[in-house]
């Protein structure tokens, strides 16, 4: 007899994050390509299903819904979640059919992922209706879960301080990965022309968002006198002059710094291998990707 683990992979057919969107697909491979004797993968995922370039090879089954990302979201936040049956089901994001079931005599089992805690730390920077769903599924975790998967014992100290005991208790550390094949690329200056970026900067990750830290960031390397470029990676779309003027607040010219939004692998790769330093500002509890 084989037993099937089924993973939510949603975010590989209507992304919602390209960390999201990784994590998703680098887990997935990960767990066919390690799978024992007698164990196979398969996924759940949204209409139409999965493109063809989903960059997953070797699951077992597709258990395709009839409702888009959207439709699928709002309804399973709601406890609504037909055409899943029963099984073994991993979500690497918080996005799950919880529903009310018996783990014991059912041999149904559901874990979900949380990659940070921006609901509870910082939910005026949270739009109103992405707080309301993130704290919709917060509640159907706590109700229903069976495991809850953080990437670091340092988030799940901050998780037991702000959660409810009931989803603490919940709570499995497993640590977290860079992008499957995330190396320097071959091309890596011709990726920098690409993107318009110098070959020798210091790198700062985030947007204006208060808790994105960006503006100590700046004063930080004003003070240590950099008179080369800055490139800020990971900001919002639309955020980029309200990051160019917080730079410019803190004494960096704006024509030295560069804005860019999130980027694929094998970009980011290419900037991380050119720049002098990284800094991660963040006051939140995050994974810090890579």
């Amino acid at each position: 007899m084989t037993v099937t683990l089924r993973v939510v992979l949603d975010q590989l057919v209507a992304p919602t994050s390209r960390d999201l969107e990784e994590a998703s697909a680098s887990l997935t491979q990960a767990l066919i390509d390690t799978a024992p004797r007698g164990c196979d993968v398969g996924a759940i995922v949204p209409a139409p299903g999965l493109p063809d370039d989903a960059g997953v090879a070797g699951l077992s089954s597709e258990t395709r819904l009839s409702m888009r990302r959207r439709e699928l979201a709002a309804s399973w936040q709601l406890g609504v979640a037909p055409g899943i049956g029963r099984g073994l089901i991993h979500s690497p994001t918080s996005l799950a059919p919880l529903v009310r079931h018996d783990r014991v005599n059912e041999t149904h089992q559901i874990v979900v992922t949380l990659w940070d805690l921006r609901a509870w730390e910082t939910p005026e920077e949270l739009p109103k209706t992405e707080l309301l769903a993130a704290r919709a599924l917060l509640s159907r975790i706590g109700k229903h879960a069976d495991a809850v998967v953080v990437p670091s014992h340092a988030m799940a100290e901050r998780l037991a301080e702000v959660a409810k005991a009931k989803l603490v208790a919940k709570v499995r550390v497993i640590g977290g990965a860079p992008a499957a094949g995330f190396r320097v690329p071959s091309d890596a200056v011709g990726r920098l022309r690409a993107l318009d970026l110098p070959s020798w900067f210091i790198t700062v990750v985030g947007g204006s968002a208060a808790s994105d830290g960006v503006s100590a960031a700046f004063a930080g390397v004003a003070a240590a006198g950099w008179d080369g470029d800055v490139v800020v990676l990971d900001v919002p779309e639309g955020d980029e002059p309200a990051v160019v003027e917080l730079a410019s607040a803190a004494g960096i010219p704006e024509a030295r710094v560069h804005a860019r939004g999130s980027l694929d692998r094998w970009d980011r790769a290419a900037v991380l291998s050119h720049a002098v330093a990284l800094l991660a500002p963040s006051t939140r509890t995050d994974w810090p990707w890579r």
